[in-house]
């Protein structure tokens, strides 16, 4: 199927880790299924795998180690200007 975001591209089923923030906290999951743009690299999640998703953290359920990551904020870069409605 033609990419709804693009329309360049076809999205494929691959498995993929990603990274999600549920219920006020970051989470990696890994290995799930999703349609994946070859060209743009959009992702679309079936509803019924968000769902499972979701159920398995909030269960904590599966193989659960702690990760140490660097979390950086994006600043404009000098000159640019946001696009703010005035």
């Amino acid at each position: 199927m033609t990419c709804e975001v693009c329309g360049v591209g076809t999205r494929e089923q691959r498995r993929i880790d990603k990274a999600f923030e549920i219920d006020g906290r970051w989470v990696v999951v890994e290995k799930f299924p999703a349609e994946v743009c070859w060209h743009c690299g959009e992702v679309t999640i079936a509803g019924d795998v968000a769902e499972e998703i979701r159920r398995i953290v909030r269960e904590g359920k599966s193989g659960r180690i702690a990760l140490e990551a660097d979390l950086y904020t994006f600043a404009s870069p000098r000159g640019h200007r946001e696009n703010r409605p005035t």
